[in-house]
């Protein structure tokens, strides 16, 4: 088939979805002539071609004609990471600097792609070199075309930039003086009005404090992508003064992505973003880093935050993010804080009955986000309560803590006021005391009606994890999975935790809240060590489909364990037994009662007893970390297997 007889934009598409294209112009001739002009539009030179390319601009000027022929389809240029010196030896290149174009080699090959309108050296080596080079030149047939040039941290860079202000389109940089400008005495912002052309500007102010986004603004009103971080605070009344006399409706009309990552947003700052810059916007990112949300409601009022979170609802992608370090806050500030918070949240989902997924997490600082993705999967991330990392140092803090933990989670006001938003659960803490896992599992399961997907990770003595969902793999929000499913905690199969055994009134729990549990996985990555318990129990009999159950015996044991006993009971059947010796065997053997209790009433031997009790047709399969298969039951006989270790390969 003539690729030529398809319309350009799918054949386009078809050379683009290839990952290798080169390949592509050797499918037949009727390809190879597409195939190249793409290959060559948009070409990426690594330190082996960079030697090849070497090679050709040593060759005459009528032998590098055919190697040259597609160089005027060139629009967008990238050098990427070179090879290091062994992988260029092996390759037959001996000297180190034989991947790196000199001066007059890197400018001519320039001169030789009059339509480049993107350069991008930043995973080179020789960035620095080749921004040396384009500083020096003084060819007039180099990047006459060019609109996006590095580099982001290069020394002086603007200048270079300047040079090409005729043309440039996007640039990012830093507003620092020493990457800003040597040569130039203009002010950052005189400078960027400059660029008639400019519409995509990436602008990371470190130190200016005189500097602030508006003006930026006002001097560049052609942007379409404006992305702006800053160091120093914004003044109010910095703001106030720029915006008398200003036709706010034509500043940055045609803004379509808004990224701003400050330390403050003062009320006049808020309120122009908030009324002229969201009507035309389709994407928004706001991350205010040093300022208390409950103090920037009080500022702005409750009123027009809430305007504007409804505001940024329809747009396709959108984030609103308040961090600050942490401080010790009144209990009524701090409800306060959450009840604006979900105020905002529930203006911010828009028309959707149900949010996607909620995270919590502690680091330290206080959090509070909200976020729609590309991908359509809208969350919101919150900080817990300062009583979730008490230390757990004594039996009365522990104590202490259950009881005011207990209350805080039962109260909605203080964690969620609409629980029932929530379809998928994620909560991530460092640090904490270990019986909040079970008291986090009991809320979420008492809770949480609407529950699709939960998953707990805490990093205390060891690290716990808690999934539950409808696939054994771990929570992947995908834009099929949530909001529209109607199935709630019907379509909830799975239960996986890591570390962390449930204990009889939470398997209670999730016989009652989760009706069609199939799987139920207790896992573990490394031995307790300090375990002291000798008898581990499990009833899994209300658990009436339940169809396998998957145990870790790293879970049961420590250092010192010599023998671990399974004691299985079916149905309220007959038991059985089975051991394993921790020296000298990986796999279960079936064994007696009678054995169990001489071993038991043995002092030198430290056992560890395993009780399960399940129903019959539950398949029970115990491995003895990563995943090494230590037996499997059916109804309460081993099967036979055999099993491979490391040792016997």
């Amino acid at each position: 088939m003539n690729i030529l007889s398809l319309p350009t934009e799918i054949w386009y598409q078809v050379l683009e979805f290839s990952h290798n294209r080169y390949q592509c112009a050797f499918v037949c001739k009727a390809w190879t002539e597409v195939s190249l002009q793409q290959l060559y539009k948009d070409l990426r030179l690594d330190g082996r071609n960079i030697c090849r390319m070497k090679r050709l601009l040593e060759l005459d000027a009528d032998e590098r004609i055919p190697y040259f022929k597609y160089f005027d389809s060139t629009t967008r240029l990238t050098i990427k990471r070179e090879k290091d010196r062994e992988e260029l030896n092996s390759l037959g290149y001996m000297e180190y600097d034989y991947g790196k174009l000199e001066e007059d080699q890197f400018i001519f090959f320039l001169d030789n792609l009059p339509k480049l309108q993107d350069l991008h050296l930043v995973n080179s080596c020789y960035e620095d070199y080749y921004i040396a080079y384009l500083r020096q030149t003084d060819s007039f047939k180099c990047l006459n075309e060019i609109q996006t040039l590095p580099s982001y941290s290069c020394h002086d860079i603007f200048s270079l930039l300047y040079r090409y202000h005729s043309t440039i389109t996007a640039i990012c940089m830093s507003a620092y003086e020493g990457h800003y400008s040597q040569t130039i005495t203009w002010t950052i912002c005189e400078s960027l009005s400059q660029f008639k052309h400019l519409t995509h500007l990436t602008l990371t102010n470190e130190r200016n404090v005189h500097l602030t986004p508006l003006e930026v603004q006002l001097a560049c009103p052609r942007l379409v992508t404006f992305k702006y971080s800053s160091g120093p605070t914004i003044s109010d009344h910095t703001i106030e003064n720029m915006l008398r006399g200003v036709n706010k409706n034509g500043i940055n009309s045609r803004l379509k992505v808004f990224q701003l990552h400050v330390p403050n947003l003062p009320a006049s700052y808020f309120r122009y973003i908030s009324t002229y810059l969201v009507p035309h916007l389709d994407s928004l990112d706001v991350e205010v880093r040093r300022y208390q949300l409950l103090n920037w409601i009080r500022e702005v009022g409750i009123k027009d935050a809430m305007v504007f979170a409804k505001n940024i609802s329809r747009l396709k992608e959108r984030s609103l993010e308040f961090r600050y370090p942490y401080k010790n806050v009144t209990m009524e500030d701090k409800t306060a804080e959450i009840t604006n918070f979900n105020k905002l949240l529930n203006a911010f989902k828009g028309l959707r009955h149900r949010l996607c997924q909620g995270r919590f997490k502690f680091t330290g600082s206080s959090h509070y986000s909200m976020h729609r993705s590309k991908e359509d999967v809208l969350e919101f991330e919150s900080t817990l309560d300062p009583k979730c990392y008490l230390s757990p140092s004594d039996s009365n803090i522990v104590h202490a803590y259950e009881v005011a933990l207990s209350k805080y989670l039962s109260d909605k006001a203080s964690f969620f006021i609409e629980p029932e938003m929530i379809d998928c659960l994620d909560i991530h803490i460092d640090h904490g005391n270990p019986k909040l896992v079970s008291v986090i599992l009991q809320y979420v399961l008492v809770h949480f009606p609407n529950i699709q997907a939960f998953k707990f990770f805490m990093d205390a003595t060891s690290t716990k994890t808690i999934y539950i969902g409808d696939d054994v793999k771990e929570l992947q929000p995908r834009k099929d999975r949530f909001i529209t499913s109607r199935c709630g905690r019907a379509g909830l199969k799975v239960f996986k935790s890591l570390q962390f055994i449930p204990s009889k009134p939470l398997l209670d729990l999730i016989s009652t809240h989760l009706l069609n549990i199939q799987v139920l996985v207790y896992n573990a990555k490394i031995m307790y060590g300090r375990w002291t318990q000798k008898v581990t129990e499990i009833d899994l009999t209300a658990l009436k489909k339940l169809q396998l159950f998957q145990f870790d015996d790293y879970n049961i044991y420590g250092y010192d364990t010599d023998l671990i006993f399974i004691q299985l009971q079916i149905d309220h059947g007959d038991i059985a037994y089975y051991c394993r010796n921790i020296e000298t065997s990986a796999v279960y053997e079936a064994t007696t009662l009678q054995l169990f209790q001489e071993c038991q009433d043995d002092a030198t031997l430290n056992i560890r007893l395993l009780n399960v009790k399940y129903n019959s047709g539950v398949k029970f399969v115990v491995s003895t970390g990563n995943h090494t298969m230590a037996a499997e039951f059916h109804n309460g006989l081993l099967l036979d297997f055999i099993n491979i270790d490391t040792k016997f390969l």
